[in-house]
């Protein structure tokens, strides 16, 4: 179960949601925040307005991002005398503006 309708995620985002995309999205959420629909009656409004953002940003970052689920978590990448390391150690996999959501849940 969603916590976010695709119009409800539509409307958050701006982009087109479709209800598999928050499925996939609140499975890969599940992992971060620990909360699963069964806690949803004792869940305040604003978490669960909270968990509808996280939801909805993350099922838009992922229908842009070329084969999260093929990509690898390196640390640090160096090539041709270039050199990339990751700001953040979720951001190969957790969307910007779901982490911002996620860490104001009551619990994180």
């Amino acid at each position: 179960m969603s916590w976010a309708t695709p119009a409800e995620a539509s409307s958050i985002t701006g982009a087109t949601i479709t209800q598999t995309q928050l499925d996939v999205a609140t499975n890969l959420l599940e992992i971060f925040v620990g909360v699963v629909d069964a806690a949803r009656p004792r869940l305040t409004n604003r978490d669960l307005r909270l968990l509808k953002m996280a939801e909805s940003y993350q099922a838009a970052w992922m229908a842009a991002q070329v084969d999260l689920l093929g990509r690898s978590d390196a640390t640090l990448v160096s090539q041709d005398g270039l050199q990339y390391s990751k700001g953040d150690q979720d951001m190969h996999v957790l969307a910007p503006l779901a982490k911002a959501s996620m860490s104001r849940l009551s619990w994180m």
